[in-house]
C-alpha cells in the first residue's frame, strides 16, 4: 500500500462508517487502508471526539514540528556534552590510577595490616 495523507474530513467519514457498520476491517478494505490505522482513528475519535483530527500535522505529544526540532537539537547537544564529560572522567581516573601505581612503587593492593607506606618499607627489607 502507498502511504497517503488523509484529510480531517476523510478520517471522520471513515470513522463514522466504522461506527455504523461495526467492522473496522471491512471499512479498511473498502478504502484500501490497513485496519490497524482505522482502528487507531476510531480509538482516537472515541477519546477526543470530533477534535481528534484537528492537529493531524503536529509532532510528538501535540508539539509543533519546529518546537520538536528545537528540543531534538538541544537533546543532541546535551548528549554530546555528557559524552565529553564521561570521557574526561575516564581520562582522570586512568591518570589517578597511574599516579597511585607510580607513588606506591608498583604496589596496587594494600596488606591487611597496614598502609601502602608500610608495605613499601617491608618490601625494602
Amino acid at each position: 500500500m502507498v502511504r497517503r495523507q488523509f484529510t480531517r474530513e476523510q478520517k471522520l467519514q471513515i470513522v463514522r462508517e466504522v461506527l455504523e457498520t461495526g467492522s473496522a476491517s471491512m471499512v479498511a478494505r473498502r478504502h484500501d487502508i490497513r485496519d490497524s490505522i482505522v482502528s487507531r482513528w476510531v480509538r482516537k475519535f472515541k477519546e477526543l471526539g470530533e477534535g481528534a483530527f484537528d492537529n493531524a500535522r503536529r509532532g510528538v505529544e501535540g508539539r509543533e514540528p519546529a518546537e520538536y526540532r528545537a528540543l531534538a537539537t538541544e537533546n543532541e547537544r546535551l548528549k554530546r556534552l555528557l559524552g565529553e564529560k564521561d570521557l574526561e572522567i575516564a581520562i582522570l581516573r586512568d591518570l589517578v590510577k597511574k599516579r597511585s601505581t607510580i607513588t606506591t612503587g608498583g604496589y596496587t593492593s594494600l596488606s591487611k595490616k597496614g598502609s601502602t607506606a608500610e608495605a613499601m618499607n617491608r618490601s625494602r627489607e
